[in-house]
């Protein structure tokens, strides 16, 4: 039933991109649903369904915070936003974003003028990679059950047998990504 309306959904936005009256909504749709964007010129409904597609991945904003902070631990200096975008290969409009994060939460200083850039508010032996994956990821948890209020739905009368696991398991990557410091990579 689900393939069936996205064949709909794909096949209408088709035609109102044709038309002129849809743009990027395609993209939007299909990213909502979990899937694969399809092939240009229709065929495969574009669910994912090779193991590759279906991993546990850090966002691409994730891996550019990563190559941000990488990069001015390894610089140790006052840099400009373009600077880092030419030699992490980080968009400018990405960067910029993920730059104001990473000052809001202190592991990067600002400086305003013509002389100002941006700098480690930390030293580098003092920020995780847990740290910059929690700027733009959030928490580590591994199912939504661990939020903080969640009611378990499907089972009411006790709590589900897998929630500890999933604690134990959340745990466990957040320790381990907060032994890794960026100091003990460059």
């Amino acid at each position: 039933m689900v393939s069936l309306f996205i064949i709909y959904i794909y096949g209408s936005i088709n035609a109102w991109k044709k038309k002129g009256r849809v743009s990027g909504i395609r993209n939007t749709v299909f990213r909502n649903f979990h899937m694969k964007k399809p092939p240009v010129g229709g065929g495969s409904t574009g669910i994912a369904t090779t193991k590759e597609e279906k991993n546990m991945k850090i966002t691409k904003e994730t891996e550019y915070a990563i190559r941000i902070v990488d990069y001015m631990a390894r610089n140790g200096s006052l840099t400009s936003a373009a600077v880092i975008c030419e030699s992490t290969a980080v968009p400018l409009r990405f960067a910029k974003n993920i730059l104001q994060k990473l000052v809001r939460t202190g592991i990067v200083n600002s400086y305003k003028g013509i002389h100002g850039g941006y700098e480690l508010g930390k030293l580098a032996a003092d920020i995780s990679l847990y740290d910059v994956l929690a700027v733009t990821e959030g928490p580590v948890l591994l199912n939504h059950c661990l939020l903080n209020g969640h009611e378990c739905d499907l089972i009411t009368d006790k709590q589900c047998s897998y929630y500890e696991v999933f604690q134990e398991l959340s745990d466990e990557i957040k320790n381990k990504l907060e032994r890794i410091k960026f100091a003990s990579i460059i």
